[in-house]
């Protein structure tokens, strides 16, 4: 593995562990904590409970697939597909608070939308896979 390579790998590394506790936090906390407090984050979840347990599983479903196959060097193709998966994800939820007008929680989804593009792109290229 070259330098670039050893770089790129390492960065790739941040970036799903940034994304995967970014999701397995935002799923936590939805199943987790009150109603209340969980309103107070996200307006939508007043008007949708159930969707909000629906997500919080998909968030923490999509946190584990992003780290754990790489993680364990084992279909690590899965982490692809839960970064394309994340990609969609957040373009719909885009659609979603669109249609809510309720725009101020969508800014933070941003930096992660990056990321999952740049897990996506660097992990379906041989060279920056982790070697076994």
């Amino acid at each position: 593995m070259t330098r670039k390579q050893r770089t790129i790998n390492i960065a790739l590394w941040l970036a799903q562990a940034s994304l995967a506790s970014a999701l397995l936090f935002s799923g936590f906390i939805k199943l987790t904590q009150p109603n209340v407090d969980v309103n107070s984050i996200w307006s939508w979840t007043i008007h949708h409970p159930n969707i909000t347990v629906l997500v919080a599983w998909i968030e923490l479903l999509m946190g584990i697939g992003i780290i754990i196959p790489e993680l364990l060097r084992t279909a690590m193709h899965i982490t692809v597909w839960t970064a394309y998966t994340y990609i969609l994800w957040t373009v719909a939820y885009a659609i979603f608070v669109a249609t809510l007008g309720d725009w101020r929680t969508f800014g933070s989804n941003l930096p992660y939308l990056l990321l999952a593009v740049f897990i996506a792109w660097g992990r379906q290229k041989s060279a920056y896979t982790t070697p076994s």
